[in-house]
């Protein structure tokens, strides 16, 4: 690492840990430059610095802009850890987390049907059961529909996935349950106490 790219890191992270979050954005976001023309966007380096990035963004409330590196983040990794590494997990629930601050809470049922997916691969039954749950509210929300309706469009949005029969099974199973249970059952994951 160059000297140059020490100084900028030591004085991102030193920002940053100060709750200087603006100054640290700008830090990281030279950073990422930097890193992307030495070491490529795929480095683990690069993606540090942009998740970093995100978080800046996040205590900024700059959603928007927070939305497009998430979802570069989330894609990166998919592509070069692997769908079901903890890392690419971790940037979709990043990824999902601007999309409910930007309004876009179609795109992150879709998200959590993605995660669902992955989870049942892995064999962590409760961790899908939850995301299949968060879907069928975020489609909800964001059609300001019913139940029925919302299931309906994550059960077409699941079609395609490896897990597809897992997933239906859990709709039919949560989908008026989730309604019920609202926002705050939810974010506090009261919603997996439905499987229970």
């Amino acid at each position: 690492m160059t000297d140059e790219l020490v100084s900028h890191q030591q004085r991102a992270q030193k920002l940053y840990a100060n709750g200087n979050y603006q100054a640290a954005l700008d830090e990281y976001t030279v950073l990422r430059k930097l890193r992307a023309s030495a070491d490529g966007k795929e480095s683990l380096s690069y993606l540090s610095n942009l998740h970093s990035s995100i978080y800046c963004l996040n205590h900024l409330q700059q959603w928007d802009e927070a939305v497009e590196l998430a979802r570069e983040l989330s894609t990166t990794r998919d592509r070069i850890l692997g769908k079901e590494d903890s890392a690419s997990i971790d940037a979709k629930r990043w990824w999902i987390w601007m999309c409910t601050k930007t309004g876009d809470l179609a795109r992150a049922s879709d998200l959590e049907i993605e995660i669902a997916d992955v989870l049942y691969s892995t064999g962590d039954t409760k961790g899908a059961e939850r995301a299949v749950a968060t879907a069928v509210f975020y489609q909800g929300r964001s059609r300001d529909s019913s139940a029925d309706q919302a299931a309906s469009a994550v059960t077409e949005a699941a079609a395609t996935t490896t897990n597809a029969a897992k997933i239906r099974s859990v709709i039919k199973k949560a989908a008026p349950q989730v309604f019920m249970a609202g926002v705050v059952a939810t974010f506090e994951g009261i919603v997996g106490g439905i499987f229970d």
